[in-house]
């Protein structure tokens, strides 16, 4: 017997290819929720996307819902015989690489040079600190934390930890 899933959002045209793919699977593909049809909903058993209540309601063979965020705040309206999976360290190298780009241009003070640039002007800024040796406090570790503090160990900094925060 095949089972029916359902995957929202916009994706590359090779995932697409591989998911429909799947053996003793019928994989439906939306956009939006908003696009699915009442018999696709009512025989729905995986659902992958971001769900809502009124939605869940429509399903009722649904026993597993996939997230493609890195939280899953706010999902305690779904009853119990449904699993929640969401996306935990799909993101962490990502934000981490952006989250130390955002700190070097802050210590740097690229936005006020970038605007004296603007202005055709290139003054010498004072107080620019380095990133090399700097004490590092990442306040939550998870899987965007840790791989943040992955990345600035490779600078040699003190670094500190803080699981959660009360």
């Amino acid at each position: 017997m095949s089972q029916k899933v359902i995957i929202t959002g916009v994706h590359r045209p090779e995932f697409i290819e591989r998911y429909r793919s799947l053996p003793d699977a019928k994989v439906v593909f939306a956009e939006k929720s908003e696009d699915l049809k009442e018999e696709d909903l009512i025989d729905c058993g995986l659902f992958a996307g971001r769900i809502t209540p009124a939605l869940a309601e429509k399903m009722p063979k649904l026993r597993f819902v996939q997230l493609f965020s890195a939280g899953a705040g706010g999902y305690g309206w779904l009853p119990e015989h449904i699993i929640l999976a969401n996306a935990y360290g799909a993101y962490g190298d990502s934000i981490a690489e952006h989250m130390l780009t955002t700190t070097l241009m802050a210590m740097k003070r690229m936005p006020e040079y970038l605007e004296m640039q603007k202005e055709q002007g290139w003054d010498l800024l004072k107080d620019i600190d380095r990133f090399e040796g700097s004490r590092i406090l990442s306040v939550g570790m998870g899987a965007i934390g840790t791989a943040y503090l992955k990345k600035a160990d490779a600078w040699r900094n003190m670094l500190w930890r803080q699981k959660k925060c009360s």
